[in-house]
């Protein structure tokens, strides 16, 4: 297979004095795409010694149902209809970019 288009979407946020989780979803039409979906950590800004940002996949929904992760570094997908992608930030803000290849 080839691959025959690429979605790109940004998850810009963060924390200061605490922790927090954060998703956006990529969703494609029934029946399906087949997909690779993965996170990756664009920019980071440290607000404490403690900080930490952690990407993953958390859950996706293809042809055989949905499946919780996390799962990293990201998943492939056989008839892709969502992928929901999570950023977890402690003490820091991050620019994660988020990739759906699509393969045809």
């Amino acid at each position: 297979m080839a691959i025959v288009g690429v979605w790109e979407t940004k998850l810009y946020a963060g924390t200061i004095g605490t922790t927090e989780t954060f998703t956006k979803q990529h969703n494609f039409a029934a029946p399906g795409l087949d997909v690779w979906s993965r996170p990756y950590l664009q920019s980071l800004t440290i607000n404490d010694d403690d900080a930490s940002v952690i990407l993953s996949v958390s859950k996706f929904t293809d042809k055989n149902g949905t499946h919780t992760g996390p799962f990293t570094p990201g998943i492939f997908g056989d008839g892709c209809t969502s992928v929901t992608f999570k950023m977890s930030t402690r003490d820091c803000i991050a620019t994660a970019v988020l990739t759906t290849e699509i393969f045809g």
